[in-house]
C-alpha cells in the first residue's frame, strides 16, 4: 500500500480526529481486545464525550493493523445501542467509508461491514 492509498487516508483521518483523551481510550480498548485477548470491553462516560468517536477509532486502528499484516478481508463490526434511530445515526458516524454503496442502512439489525478493498 502506498501513502496515497485512499483506504489509509480514511483510516488516518479517523485517527486524527481523536482528542488526546479519546486516543488514550482507543489505545486501552484496542490493547485489551486485540493484544491481551479480552473478549469484551465497555466504554462508559458522560453524554457528548465521544464514545462513538472512540469506537470509530478502534475500528480504524483494527483496519490499519489488518492492512499492515496483509489481511484485506472485510472487517465485521457489530454495533449495539438502545434504539434503532440512534443506531442509524451512529452507523453514519462510525462509517470510515461513507461513500460505500453496498451499505444498507435500512436494516433492523445493524451490521456494519467495512470493506478494505472497493
Amino acid at each position: 500500500m502506498t501513502h496515497n492509498d485512499p483506504t489509509l487516508s480514511r483510516i488516518d483521518a479517523a485517527l486524527q480526529m481523536l482528542k488526546k483523551f479519546q486516543r488514550a481510550t482507543v489505545d486501552v480498548v484496542y490493547d485489551r481486545l486485540f493484544v491481551e485477548g479480552q473478549s469484551r470491553m465497555l466504554v462508559a462516560d458522560e453524554v457528548g464525550l465521544g464514545k462513538t468517536v472512540v469506537a470509530k477509532g478502534v475500528i480504524a486502528r483494527r483496519l490499519l493493523h489488518r492492512l499492515e499484516s496483509g489481511n484485506v478481508n472485510p472487517l465485521r463490526v457489530t454495533y449495539i445501542c438502545s434504539n434503532q434511530i440512534i443506531g442509524q445515526e451512529n452507523v453514519k458516524k462510525l462509517d470510515i467509508y461513507p461513500q460505500q454503496q453496498s451499505l444498507d442502512r435500512s436494516v433492523t439489525r445493524l451490521n456494519f461491514l467495512a470493506l478494505t478493498a472497493c
